[in-house]
């Protein structure tokens, strides 16, 4: 399916596959941040970007803070407040590990704070 998506949208070529696929979260997981691992070290990283909450993003955060890389989290703060949903998950550990949370909107920011995530790690508009 993602090659069909590069295609129609143009898009060039990602840099590098991970190749990982359905799994268990767990499995998928480390199968993701052994990939981030090595792409760190491939590219000489300086920092690591990732936005959503999808398990790469849990992967790549972990990933970056244990090779002491910077994290950047896009989409930081949002919250559905259910403990129960994989994604809410993989949203907290991300901005907590964060070196750089971009909030979306105002209450993301809020969110952040109430998090007790430091206002020199927080980023907004």
């Amino acid at each position: 399916m993602s090659k069909v998506f590069f295609e129609q949208l143009g898009l060039p070529e990602p840099d590098i596959d991970l190749d990982v696929r359905s799994s268990s979260h767990g499995r998928q997981t480390a199968m993701i941040m052994i990939g981030v691992e090595e792409a760190i070290k491939k590219f000489n990283l300086s920092m690591v970007i990732a936005q959503g909450d999808t398990n790469t993003v849990l992967a790549a955060a972990l990933a970056s803070v244990k090779m002491l890389i910077p994290f950047s989290h896009v989409e930081a703060g949002l919250r559905s407040w259910d403990r129960r949903m994989p994604e809410e998950v993989n949203r907290i550990i991300a901005d907590i590990v964060a070196e750089l949370n971009f909030a979306p909107s105002y209450l993301a920011a809020v969110n952040l704070m109430h998090t007790g995530i430091s206002l020199r790690k927080l980023r907004y508009r």
